[in-house]
């Protein structure tokens, strides 16, 4: 790793790390609401830690990956990292940021296992916690979109291009996982599905590329 794309990895991973450890804080207050209402409702069962906070922290990644672009890549250039290099500092805090996240999540499942007893927290597989790490890198790239779109074409167009997308992903998941279950039987859906989410971040991961290459700054 060059060193200027090591002082990006550092640098924003730190920075966005701890807006994520301040939206799990806030998820965590949530979730214990979550339990003394269930409590008292006299609810039984509840899903775990990981499917609770899918859809919260997909938003906050998404707002993560705005932030990194409209907050992040005028300041890298006006301090003279070249667009590459701020490119792959990106890419490895994205990847770094799912990881660490991931595992801050199972660890507080692991732990509400452990304390709550109360109430039948449904199992966690496999397969949940590689969608939940997709989940969360698409939604960092989604939002990385969003803000390169807008420093050429405003907003709006940052936001459609997000939409079709995330269209594009449901499409994309459900036609290779279809063709494995054909080709290969049931057992392959998930296999199929993944490749399927694999192919997306590749053209994702391209295509902010050269949008990071060739958009213009506003300083």
């Amino acid at each position: 790793m060059e060193q200027v794309t090591k002082i990006v990895f550092k640098d924003y991973y730190r920075e966005l790390f701890k807006w994520l450890l301040y939206i799990s804080i806030f998820l965590v207050v949530i979730r214990i609401t979550v339990y003394v209402v269930s409590y008292f409702n006299e609810e039984s069962s509840l899903s775990h830690f990981l499917s609770f906070t899918m859809d919260p922290m997909s938003i906050g990644m998404m707002i993560l990956g705005i932030i990194s672009i409209y907050g992040f890549l005028p300041q890298s250039i006006k301090l003279g990292a070249t667009r590459k290099a701020f490119y792959l500092g990106i890419v490895y805090t994205v990847l770094a940021l799912t990881i660490s996240y991931a595992v801050l999540n199972l660890i507080l499942t692991a732990t509400e296992y452990a304390v709550v007893q109360r109430f039948t927290i449904e199992s966690i597989a496999l397969s949940d916690i590689w969608h939940y790490l997709i989940t969360l890198f698409l939604s960092f790239l989604f939002g990385m979109i969003i803000a390169l779109a807008y420093y050429r074409y405003g907003w709006k167009v940052g936001l459609v291009l997000t939409l079709v997308f995330i269209t594009t992903r449901e499409a994309i998941e459900v036609l290779a996982a279809d063709l494995f279950d054909h080709l290969f039987g049931a057992s392959y859906y998930l296999l199929g599905s993944s490749l399927g989410d694999i192919m997306l971040i590749g053209l994702l991961l391209w295509l902010c590329y050269r949008m990071i290459r060739d958009v213009p700054i506003k300083m």
